[in-house]
């Protein structure tokens, strides 16, 4: 089950760390936006693997 993401704001002290561990816990996708101006979505790795199925490992 997908949930509406979070949106967090990327400034200077910004813990991506923090940020990658809450998606892991929750599950919940972050939007990542600096300005308005989305940069990035991090999504939990069970809903990556999911959505690309077959296509994480090819390069």
């Amino acid at each position: 089950m997908t949930r509406k993401p979070k949106r967090v704001a990327l400034e200077a002290d910004t813990d991506l760390r923090r940020v990658v561990e809450e998606v892991s816990a929750d599950k919940t996708p972050r939007l990542i936006e600096r300005d308005d101006t989305l940069l990035a979505v991090v999504v939990p790795a069970e809903e990556y693997a999911f959505s690309f199925a077959g296509t994480a490992n090819k390069q």
